[in-house]
């Protein structure tokens, strides 16, 4: 960890740089830290959300909230049961691919979280639309290549699963089911996409899911 201040981003008050170093330095101080440009961002983003919801004196010049923003704050609000408490930016160097390498018809998904105030626990979604839902490797060789549909961009306001992702099934070209286990990632929501985003350490992108009648309810991941 940098023992010096860094230049904060531009636009805030002193009150906004002394959050912002605040939110920085406990990002830095986890026992797993994130890598320190993204706790930067992820500092700066949270700052801004906290102007938006009505604390004074953050920002010199107020700016509205980006587009569909405050909608992925209620949606995760609603599946979740409880506040949303950062607001947080992927790294730029974390975008959709043009293309995935298609495994085949997603089967479920599978995430551990503590929704509902109920402690944590382990939920599946057995997908009912299938095999309309398809899983999207992302890199490397595995299965065919597939172009992403369009309306899955780089320019939504993504909503997450919290806390961890288990993994997800599919059945492969001959039809076999395939159970793959994945570890430190986590589900996002892609809500015009209507998409879930497998991504490793918020920073890997590492899988797409989308079709069918795939949706985010308050009730769970549906479709």
């Amino acid at each position: 960890m940098p023992s010096a201040k860094d230049n904060p981003p531009p636009g805030l008050t002193a009150k906004g740089e002394r959050m912002y170093e605040h939110i920085k330095r406990s990002y830095m101080r986890r026992k797993r830290p994130p890598p320190l440009a993204v706790a930067k961002s992820w500092a700066a983003a949270t700052v801004r959300a906290r102007a938006a919801e009505g604390v004074p004196g953050l920002i010199a010049n107020p700016e509205r909230n980006p587009p569909g923003l405050d909608a992925a704050i209620e949606s995760f609000e609603g599946f979740h049961a409880y506040d949303s408490k950062e607001v947080g930016q992927f790294p730029a160097t974390m975008k959709i691919p043009e293309y995935v390498q298609l495994l085949g018809p997603c089967t479920y998904v599978t995430y551990r979280s503590d929704k509902w105030n109920d402690g944590s626990h382990d939920y599946i979604h057995e997908i009912d639309s299938y095999p309309r839902v398809l899983v999207g490797l992302v890199g490397g060789r595995q299965g065919t290549r597939r172009k992403v549909p369009q309306r899955i961009g780089n320019d939504a306001t993504l909503i997450m699963v919290r806390t961890s992702a288990i993994g997800f099934g599919y059945t492969d070209g001959a039809g076999e089911q395939i159970d793959s286990t994945v570890r430190r990632c986590s589900w996002f929501w892609h809500p015009r996409g209507k998409a879930l985003l497998l991504v490793r350490e918020m920073r890997q992108l590492v899988a797409i899911i989308w079709g069918g009648k795939l949706g985010f309810e308050d009730s769970g991941i549906v479709g």
